[in-house]
């Protein structure tokens, strides 16, 4: 049997909110080569409204590379071949998941507060992997 149940749980951090997040980029390009490092780091969240430490996202620090170039050939305005590394460290890390959460009423007594009973799931996200592109401007 399923019902609704109410429980109070005081002042509690709001789901999938980092108290801190953060990106920078740095960018060279000399003739027709072109290279970026982007890097990102985002700090601990909860997967909800609990403040359980069961339910914590851990922080994480990736790294992505990016090299390029561009040159022209006949009928084209230019053609840009590149290639990206995503997650350059393989950082082992996950940015989402869910919580299953249960109130248990011992003996089936309403009147008390319930336990409260955490099951977090988390999606892991990719080791280090890449992308190639080509882009061609007429």
């Amino acid at each position: 049997l399923y019902t609704q149940t109410e429980c109070h749980l005081g002042n509690t951090p709001i789901a999938f909110s980092p108290l801190f997040t953060g990106n920078i980029s740095i960018t060279f390009s000399y003739h027709g080569w072109d290279a970026s490092l982007q890097s990102q780091y985002v700090s601990r969240q909860y997967l909800d409204n609990s403040g359980s430490k069961e339910n914590l996202l851990d922080a994480y620090f990736v790294n992505h590379l990016h090299a390029g170039y561009t040159f022209q050939l006949p009928a084209t305005k230019s053609i840009t071949i590149g290639a990206t590394i995503y997650n350059l460290l393989n950082e082992k890390y996950e940015t989402n998941g869910y919580s299953m959460t249960a109130a248990l009423y011992k003996d089936g007594d309403r009147t008390n507060q319930p336990e409260i009973r955490n099951d977090p799931r988390f999606y892991p996200m990719a080791g280090t992997n890449a992308l190639v592109n080509v882009v061609l401007k007429f």
